[in-house]
């Protein structure tokens, strides 16, 4: 990863914008311990619903530690009315991130510990998984606890993945065992990746799609005689970049980002394109804000 690359840590100012935010996702879904959302079952206020076994991710305070000491058997209450969101973070670390100033996987990275920062103070589960070669996933986490051992595992994650991405979205829909919320944190260089959403939305999963570029992928600037390495596949183009060559550049990325949004909109999805290097406090308070998915 370039060492220009920002940590997914994030500034005072960030958290405090974040901290006033919630996510909104157009489905309702059912959750496993309290959260701060209403279900589809309404009942009273708080109202105990009954017990079932322990699972990772639930929130410890929930444990019946009575059942324990005498079973010794982890149970946990669910109540009836409110619900927590799951919510699946899936960061795109195929090569083709490592590029650009800033760096996209670093940004993708902030993007991802923002989502978590805002599930979290919203009493949502979060759970981290990286699209790679090497299979990479959180446990669902909760609270400020999980937020600092999200930005943990963010920290950790190199980009190494070679296959396609929609390879990896597709194995990774696979094993999301629980509908709900999944945000995809990508750059979308992978020709078929639209085509692999139907895996992740027929589970049940609402899906938003966060495309990050760097601004000289979005607008090179540059002329003359160029010779291209792909990052995945290490297939060497050599090209004469002019005026023309650069307007049929900029109507291939627009027609492909195009592409992915249409296709995140028909499955009922969202989707933003970001400059890599934007604030966070920008692109929470003014774009997802003005589209609809924090308030």
């Amino acid at each position: 990863m370039s060492l220009s690359a920002p940590s997914p840590h994030l500034d005072t100012r960030d958290v405090r914008v974040l901290e006033r935010l919630r996510l909104k996702p157009r489905k309702a879904f059912s959750g496993r311990v309290r959260g701060e959302r209403l279900a589809r079952e309404k009942g009273v206020s708080l109202e105990f619903k009954d017990y079932r076994e322990y699972s990772d991710g639930d929130d410890l305070r929930h444990i019946d530690w009575n059942v324990l000491a005498r079973l010794g058997t982890p149970i946990v209450k669910t109540y009836q009315d409110e619900e927590d969101l799951p919510v699946t973070l899936l960061v795109d670390a195929s090569e083709s991130m490592d590029f650009g100033e800033p760096n996209k996987f670093g940004t993708a990275c902030q993007l991802a510990a923002a989502f978590g920062v805002v599930a979290a103070r919203g009493g949502d589960s979060v759970q981290g998984v990286a699209l790679a070669d090497t299979p990479n996933r959180t446990r669902f986490l909760r609270g400020r606890r999980g937020t600092i051992s999200l930005t943990s595992w963010l920290e950790s994650l190199r980009p190494n993945g070679k296959r396609a991405l929609a390879f990896h979205l597709k194995q990774a829909a696979r094993h999301m065992s629980r509908p709900g919320l999944a945000i995809l944190i990508t750059d979308g260089m992978d020709p078929s990746l639209a085509q692999a959403f139907a895996h992740v939305t027929v589970a049940g999963h609402e899906l938003w799609v966060v495309q990050v570029l760097s601004p000289f992928e979005l607008d090179p600037g540059i002329e003359g005689d160029l010779r291209m390495i792909d990052a995945e596949t290490n297939q060497v183009v050599e090209i004469t970049a002019n005026g023309p060559t650069l307007d049929a550049y900029r109507r291939n990325l627009a027609n492909h980002n195009s592409a992915i949004e249409q296709a995140a909109l028909k499955h009922g999805g969202r989707y933003a394109l970001i400059e890599s290097g934007k604030p966070l406090a920008e692109v929470f308070g003014k774009t997802f804000q003005k589209a609809g998915w924090v308030g």
